[in-house]
């Protein structure tokens, strides 16, 4: 081979490390920037209606939008700080925006189970601060049904 036969072997082969290479930053953004939720299940009694399981959500919905809980949250899992906001208001705007709660169900070993699903909704990049909120916003879901919250089971018995 020659030098110029050379010269373009090395040129392809930076084209195509350079194509890769921004094919990966692509894909890793691509995947970075999809839509991704995080919530908490509650399971609520099976015998229900539907439309009663619905009206449920929709009040717990309406007393966890209280602006005093949505702060004391956002205070709490140091939302501004996480998603680089100016202020705590406007964190607690990005959480009553993105919080959900809504009629799902979970599998026991009993059966399948009605729940309510209590989370929030983001960017899949946004869930290392936002993914927080949904196991905060338990403790006063909690208070507002007015449920003694479980011991927590992964904590390790003392003997």
């Amino acid at each position: 081979m020659n030098r110029r036969m050379q010269r373009w072997i090395v040129l392809g082969l930076v084209a195509v490390l350079l194509l890769g290479a921004g094919g990966a930053a692509g894909l890793w953004t691509y995947k970075q920037n999809r839509p991704d939720r995080k919530w908490v299940r509650l399971p609520i009694n099976p015998k229900l209606p539907p439309d009663q399981k619905e009206e449920a959500a929709s009040q717990l919905k309406e007393k966890l939008l209280d602006d005093k809980i949505m702060t004391k949250v956002a205070d709490d899992i140091h939302l501004a700080e996480g998603m680089k906001l100016g202020s705590t208001q406007e964190a607690v705007a990005l959480l009553k925006q993105r919080l959900f709660v809504e009629v799902g169900s979970v599998t026991l070993p009993s059966g399948e189970t009605p729940c309510l699903n209590i989370g929030v909704s983001g960017k899949r990049k946004e869930m290392d601060s936002l993914g927080k909120a949904p196991t905060r916003i338990l403790d006063d879901v909690f208070k507002i049904l007015g449920i003694k919250k479980p011991a927590d089971a992964s904590a390790p018995k003392s003997f």
